[in-house]
């Protein structure tokens, strides 16, 4: 299992976006691939629910699942473990910037190049303007422009964690 965190500097940079035409892109090609959103917004507590009650009664992590097909886990701490125990080829993140997990990063303008120093663990900027001089250049990453792009260097180049 390979795992991802596409990043970037504030929200309408279109990393769900990128996200959904990864996945397509991955799943055309035969890979297995589950999806986890980091959200800053608060998330109501489902207070007096069966899920909160399961929860305060111990439980590692609680679920509904309805016939539709959603599932929603309640305990964020194991959301990882859970998500990896299907075995997939590759968990894609949007975002966890704090993490140490290997990130993308989507910028929009030349100058915020420099805040990826900032940043832990970039793996690769997600960039479709034009780089005026070698300030990027020297700092080793790459920069890729498209889907098809951007799939294959993640499947060469983000390692298996076991």
């Amino acid at each position: 299992m390979k795992i991802i965190c596409i990043i970037s500097p504030g929200s309408g940079y279109g990393k769900t976006t990128l996200i959904e035409k990864i996945i397509r892109e991955m799943v055309k090609r035969g890979l297995r691939v589950c999806a986890i959103k980091h959200s800053s917004h608060h998330i109501e507590e489902d207070y007096g629910k069966d899920s909160w009650r399961f929860r305060r009664a111990g439980a590692m992590a609680s679920a509904l699942i309805s016939n539709n097909g959603i599932i929603y886990v309640s305990n964020p701490n194991f959301v990882f473990s859970i998500i990896s125990s299907i075995n997939p080829d590759f968990i894609i993140c949007e975002g966890f910037k704090e993490s140490n997990y290997p990130k993308l990063v989507i910028i929009k303008d030349v100058n915020e190049f420099q805040m990826l120093k900032e940043i832990s663990n970039i793996i690769g900027v997600v960039y479709d303007g034009v780089v005026y001089d070698g300030k990027i250049t020297n700092m080793k990453i790459p920069i890729l422009k498209n889907v098809e792009e951007i799939v294959e260097f993640l499947i060469s180049v983000v390692k298996e964690i076991v």
